[in-house]
């Protein structure tokens, strides 16, 4: 299993030290501003609030003012060590709350390609579907205080060969439902880190929220959009399978 490499493990601590700070001034100036309004001083209030927007801005500036492969490598750490499977075929992992999916994306082919130079598979996920895949419509994932948290099933079992209807009975009966996309191709991108390339989807075409829009990983290319149509004669629901998420 891989996991962070050498060469930005001082970086990644200097990141952590700076976000540990951040953290402690968030919940001084929370603390504040509560204090202070349980007080009634307005003022008070007004001035913990703008030194929490500083901070905030302080830790943009610094984030922002890394290199490009300096920022990604980081963002790439932060998702793999958060990154776990379990022995029911559950993978979770954390998309931190500044950053975003696209960068996240970019973050884990980077890594892929510092891993693995000698691989004939040049990507986690194939550059040219990274749009397509977040501009696939269905629902905006909210990140809370920690950021996105994805835990998604790779391959329900027994999903293979079903339409999107029996695929979706079969997952409601398991109190499960369909994973999106995006947290598809960022679970299997980080998987393909952690395990020498290997496919999370076990060589099958995945479908998820968004009917017609399925993804698959290629052995040379990393995982790229396909389309799927919802016939029982159609070669693509016939290899098929389904990840999902727990529901809500």
């Amino acid at each position: 299993m891989n996991g962070p490499t050498q060469k930005s493990l001082v970086t990644i601590a200097d990141y952590k030290a700076a976000e540990a700070r951040l953290k402690e001034a968030r919940e001084a100036a929370v603390e504040g501003f509560r204090a202070a309004q349980e007080r009634g001083d307005v003022v008070a209030g007004e001035e913990w609030r703008l030194k929490l927007e500083k901070g905030l801005e302080d830790f943009k500036c610094f984030r922002d003012g890394l290199p490009r492969d300096v920022r990604l490598s980081v963002s790439a750490d932060r998702i793999l060590e958060s990154f776990s499977k379990d022995t029911k075929g559950f993978v979770s992992l954390v998309i931190p709350m500044d950053v975003s999916d696209e960068e996240a994306m970019h973050a884990l082919n980077f890594r892929f390609r510092e891993l693995f130079p000698e691989k004939i598979r040049r990507f986690a996920i194939r550059e040219a579907a990274i749009d397509e895949i977040l501009n696939s419509g269905g629902e905006d994932e909210e990140r809370g205080r920690e950021g996105r948290r994805i835990t998604m099933m790779a391959v329900v079992p027994g999903t293979t060969n079903m339409t999107r209807g029996e695929q979706k009975s079969a997952l409601e009966a398991e109190g499960l439902s369909f994973s999106h996309p995006i947290e598809q191709a960022l679970a299997a991108a980080a998987y393909a880190c952690m395990h020498d390339g290997k496919d999370l989807f076990y060589h099958r075409i995945v479908r998820g929220s968004v009917p017609g829009f399925a993804l698959d990983c290629a052995q040379s290319l990393g995982v790229r959009v396909s389309r799927c149509f919802d016939s029982r004669a159609s070669i693509d629901v016939a290899a098929s399978a389904t990840p999902a998420r727990r529901s809500e």
